[in-house]
């Protein structure tokens, strides 16, 4: 018989918590206990994770939802083969099944094969494939094995990742070949879950499954093509590697509040999601003159004076996405730094790198910056959704206004309110009381939408949708929507660029003729783009 490992943490610095994340009902962990105790030959299942202090989320969510459900806490967060060793100790199986509790999709049948093979040939440590499978987080052992593993797994890179050093040095060990089943062989799609997106690649297979009446499952996975269908998702996502260190810190510089609103806060978080999934999560974040709108201990708040104060080591990668107004009252500490990376101004500084998201600005090199329809930088948010409705084939029902973070009241609105009735207003986290008040008059508290964390799929599935100019317009038009877009008050690059939008028929004018033919902006590609950029910057040459 077989116990089940499920080594699992809850910190994680891609995705913290990410065994409690829900694909379609139920949560990650939840889908590997359910998959693991319909093997007849698992006779028990652990969930083996760092110190209980940190983990005892694990219990607390698990205990009551499971009969017969081992956990195992050891204090040693780091030292997770240690971990599996310590633990192997209270197991009463000849073998073992370790499971990497961020990989969803669990194939019985393959570790019942293993198993069978392995306990049939009782000279050997290990089984492996004797070439590459779709399979992710899936190690089958002789308990009493690893007790070598961890012995010689004396440095920190093998104590890490538990079983990395049967790879490294597969001589010291017995290992078994078992030859693959033609479904299961080959390597096209990432099946671990370390990134937002390895989640929305298997909740989009979830809904597809889901949609045709099937189980979700490793076997419908492959029989309907959606591991090949979907792969797109995040096949850009870098998985880390062991041996490499990592890179220096990128410090990202932005603000969030009432007075300039949420446009640079969200434009930089999906820069700071294409580097945690592409390059490192050697994140930091610094927020000027901001509130408080995110819990992460790597957020720095602080006003201006503060921030003037501070002091950067100069040799970390400083990105900046701030409004004109506060730039210029920095510029004289961030002039000092050596690598900068700049998001929307063209400020005249020689070394820094520059990204000027407008699509009537055209690139100059000479200055260092690049611009232009590409250089839009979209939330990754958007292709998973524009697939999701593509499953769900969504009808579009309501009309939506869209203020932006900041109190928007014009003669536009007034008259929008007045003439439509059928219409919600999504409300950014800096809207007052008093502010809110006004909404609440012109139409009801149910036809407010405020703070959301959805926005982008409320805007998809939007009949249309009525926006202040900002990251949401662009946003609009990569969903493959036309916004109408209020304009009476901007003016210079704002009003600029507005009209080179409503020229180009990707946007419709408030009180202006509607066009129907509409433009998108493909997300991927944009991403794509700027991800060269930062990488580009991030691993240059000072």
């Amino acid at each position: 018989m077989l116990t089940a490992i499920i080594n699992a943490r809850c910190n994680s610095s891609r995705l913290p918590f990410k065994h409690f994340k829900k694909i379609g009902n139920k949560t990650v962990i939840e889908l590997i206990i359910d998959a693991l105790k319909e093997n007849k030959y698992i006779k028990e299942i652990y969930v083996a994770t760092g110190s209980y202090s940190k983990n005892k989320k694990f219990k607390q969510e698990l205990n009551h939802k499971y009969k017969n459900l081992n956990f195992f806490f050891y204090d040693k967060e780091e030292h997770v083969t240690e971990r599996i060793f310590k633990l192997s100790k209270k197991i009463s199986t000849d073998y073992c099944v370790l499971i990497s509790g961020d990989c969803v999709l669990i194939d019985n049948s393959f570790i019942t094969r293993m198993y069978k093979k392995l306990s049939d040939n009782k000279d050997f440590d290990f089984i492996k494939a004797s070439k590459k499978v779709q399979h992710e987080g899936i190690k089958i052992f002789k308990t009493e094995a690893w007790g070598k593993v961890n012995k010689l797994s004396k440095n920190n890179i093998f104590q890490e990742n538990p079983g990395y050093i049967t790879k490294i040095y597969p001589k010291k060990f017995k290992i078994l070949k078992l030859i693959p089943q033609k479904y299961e062989s080959g390597k096209s799609s990432r099946l671990s879950i370390d990134t937002k997106s390895d989640l929305d690649f298997f909740e989009l297979i979830y809904q597809f499954l889901k949609k045709r009446n099937k189980k979700f499952n490793f076997q419908n996975s492959i029989k309907y093509n959606c591991l090949n269908r979907f792969k797109y998702i995040n096949q850009h996502v870098n998985q880390k590697d062991p041996q490499k260190k990592n890179s220096k810190k990128i410090i990202i510089i932005t603000c969030a509040n009432k007075k300039f609103g949420i446009g640079h806060y969200r434009r930089s978080g999906v820069i700071e999601r294409e580097i945690l999934e592409r390059f490192t999560s050697n994140i930091e974040k610094v927020l000027i003159n901001s509130k408080k709108i995110e819990k992460n201990k790597l957020t720095k708040y602080l006003n201006l004076n503060k921030f003037l104060k501070y002091k950067f080591n100069n040799e970390n990668n400083f990105i900046i996405d701030l409004p004109n107004e506060i730039l210029e009252r920095i510029l004289n500490k961030i002039s000092k730094l050596r690598r900068l990376l700049i998001i929307d101004n063209k400020i005249h500084l020689k070394k820094a790198l520059k990204i000027i998201p407008s699509m009537s600005v055209r690139s100059d090199k000479k200055n260092n910056f690049f611009a232009g329809k590409e250089m839009i930088i979209l939330n990754r948010d958007i292709i998973k959704i524009l697939a999701l409705k593509k499953i769900k084939q969504f009808i579009s029902k309501e009309n939506i206004i869209t203020m932006g973070g900041t109190f928007y009241k014009s003669n536009e609105l007034e008259k929008l309110l007045e003439k439509q009735k059928n219409i919600k207003i999504i409300l950014g986290p800096h809207i007052s009381q008093n502010q809110r008040n006004y909404f609440v008059k012109k139409l009801n508290s149910k036809k407010i939408i405020y703070n959301p964390k959805n926005i982008i799929e409320i805007l998809a599935n939007a009949k249309k949708i009525y926006s202040k100019f900002g990251v949401t317009t662009y946003e609009c038009i990569s969903l493959n929507l036309k916004p109408i877009v209020f304009y009476s008050d901007e003016v210079g690059d704002r009003l600029k660029e507005i009209k080179y939008l409503k020229k180009h028929k990707f946007i419709n004018l408030f009180n202006n003729k509607i066009i129907d033919k509409s433009k998108k902006i493909n997300v991927i590609s944009n991403l794509f783009k700027i991800s060269k950029i930062l990488e580009k910057f991030i691993y240059g040459s000072k």
